[in-house]
């Protein structure tokens, strides 16, 4: 599974801004626009340069099924 384009599409359905075309420009677009620290956290992570920085597919479900 793709986790960097998953947590495009998870930032473009949050912050309803589908125009945002830099990695730089989502990551200041995670930072104004997601309130909660726990999915912020978690989009950051998967936006992350590296793909070996990036947690698994297994990883992003677990976190987006546990409670806030």
């Amino acid at each position: 599974m793709d986790i960097f384009s998953l947590g495009v599409c998870l930032l473009e359905m949050l912050a309803g801004d589908f125009q945002v075309q830099t990695v730089v420009g989502k990551w200041a677009l995670v930072r104004s626009k997601v309130q909660n620290s726990h999915m912020r956290q978690l989009l950051l992570d998967c936006l992350k340069e590296n793909p070996e920085s990036r947690p698994s597919a297994k990883t992003v479900v677990r976190e987006l099924e546990s409670p806030v």
